[in-house]
């Protein structure tokens, strides 16, 4: 499927409605037939795919690919894209729903991503140095405060500013 917001008009192209000679059961069980050979066909593509397995996946499908922050949308991350019956036609084709699938595992790729550039920017923090107060405890240095009678730690300034 080439477009990514269907018009009104595109809508009522998108869906499959049923005739005569075959019953909104037989659409049915032949869309999802459809459906899940397609997603039998996207079993290649990783789950949490990087951009150019994504766009290569949807390039491959004609599909357009969506951005990553489209990607990332909680609709495509949680929604269920697969077809159903919707009174006389078949709503989310499974053109469609390959097309949300893929977003949804690119979506998995970019946080995945995200997650890994936090990681690496995580700053290692120096071991805290630690110093013996005129009170006799050994506190970190930050800790340390200046009372009358020499320094000393949180616990006894009181006792050492009189």
């Amino acid at each position: 499927m080439a477009t990514n917001n269907p018009t009104n008009e595109n809508a009522e192209l998108d869906c499959k409605h049923w005739s005569d000679e075959e019953t909104p059961d037989e659409l049915l069980q032949r869309t999802l037939t459809d459906f899940y050979a397609a997603v039998r066909s996207i079993e290649n593509v990783p789950y949490a795919a990087n951009r150019s397995e994504y766009e290569a996946a949807c390039v491959s499908r004609g599909i357009v690919p969506l951005s990553d922050h489209e990607c990332t949308d909680y609709g495509i991350q949680y929604g269920e894209h697969s077809p159903w019956l919707n009174g006389d036609k078949i709503e989310n084709p499974p053109e469609r729903c390959i097309e949300l699938k893929l977003a949804a595992r690119r979506g998995q790729g970019v946080i995945a991503e995200r997650k890994a550039a936090q990681a690496a920017r995580k700053i290692a923090l120096p071991e805290p140095v630690m110093v013996k107060c005129t009170c006799g405890h050994m506190v970190e240095k930050s800790e340390v405060m200046s009372a009358s009678l020499g320094t000393s730690c949180l616990n006894c300034y009181d006792r050492m500013s009189a």
